[in-house]
């Protein structure tokens, strides 16, 4: 408990960590700062060194995991805890360990060299009438340049969404590959994505509207039934009807499959919010004394969205 800005009390085994990351050019030693449950924790220390070495060995994994993000596909994480290595701790202790003993913990990083982008492809199972850009390169993987997972995650995220702008709702990854190839450090990302059918608009339905007109939800929605499919009317659609003061929020849950007829149905959950709503002020001044103000208003008048 720290009181006053008092120090934490350690109540079992005090520790304190050293990071060595070696050649550190790239400022991964703060990433490790950053990531590591052994510096996070070190002030309050660990029940005992059993518990220790539990944090040391998910520190272990947390710690690589990071050094993978910054593109150290090759990198080594080596703990040692009182000069022993981490794998070994457990066996080295006996009943007359003293757990009221400082320890030391640290973690040795090599981190290996920084892999690159190599070759990539993003292609597509069959082929369409319309297709978004199918350059790695438009979707920010650029051969020669750092290769992290989440550069590359978004870049998928990215085509999909592009499939889905261009008429194809279900568009979805077929198959990915992405290999670090330890001899060249470099980064493989090869890409297949399954279309799916095209779709228009289909049939659009209120849900959740009983004292606002279904229709006048559906026509405020602008989505007209014809058009080809496109995220971004919907994103419009959901702007445009949380305007609306008697709406409270907007849910849209697309169609499950494309219809015979290409066209996939577009359902509004709405939730309303009360339309009556009254308040009041008041106000005390040595000029004017005093001041009272009430107010009241309806959100949805006639069943529209009119306001008074």
């Amino acid at each position: 408990m720290r009181l006053f800005g008092a120090e934490p009390v350690v109540d079992g085994v005090a520790y304190s960590v050293a990071v060595e990351v070696e050649n550190d050019e790239t400022g991964l030693t703060a990433v490790i700062s950053d990531t590591s449950l052994l510096i996070e924790q070190q002030k309050t220390g660990a029940p005992d060194r059993a518990s220790l070495v539990a944090r040391a060995r998910a520190d272990r994994d947390r710690l690589s995991a990071a050094l993978q993000s910054e593109g150290r596909f090759a990198a080594t994480v080596a703990i040692e805890i009182d000069d022993t290595p981490l794998d070994d701790v457990l066996a080295a202790l006996t009943e007359d360990t003293d757990e009221t003993t400082p320890a030391t913990v640290r973690i040795a990083i090599e981190p290996g060299p920084a892999f690159l982008f190599g070759l990539m492809s993003f292609t597509q199972t069959i082929p369409t009438p319309v297709a978004p850009p199918m350059s790695p390169e438009v979707y920010g993987l650029v051969i020669g340049e750092p290769a992290r997972p989440a550069i590359i995650a978004a870049a998928i995220d990215r085509l999909v969404e592009e499939w889905r702008a261009a008429g194809y709702p279900f568009a979805q990854v077929a198959h990915r590959d992405i290999t670090a190839d330890h001899a060249t450090a470099e980064v493989r990302v090869d890409v297949e994505i399954a279309p799916g059918d095209p779709a228009v608009y289909g049939w659009v339905n209120v849900v959740g509207s009983h004292e606002l007109s279904s229709a006048k939800v559906a026509d405020y929605s602008a989505i007209e039934p014809g058009r080809p499919f496109n995220p971004s009317d919907l994103r419009k659609s959901r702007e445009r009807l949380r305007k609306l003061e008697s709406i409270e929020s907007v849910r849209i849950v697309e169609g499950e499959e494309v219809g015979p007829d290409g066209a996939i149905p577009i359902t509004f959950e709405v939730s309303e919010r009360k339309p009556r709503y009254f308040g009041g002020t008041a106000a005390l001044s040595t000029l004017d004394g005093t001041e009272l103000t009430a107010y009241w208003g309806h959100r949805n008048l006639f069943g529209e969205g009119e306001r008074l």
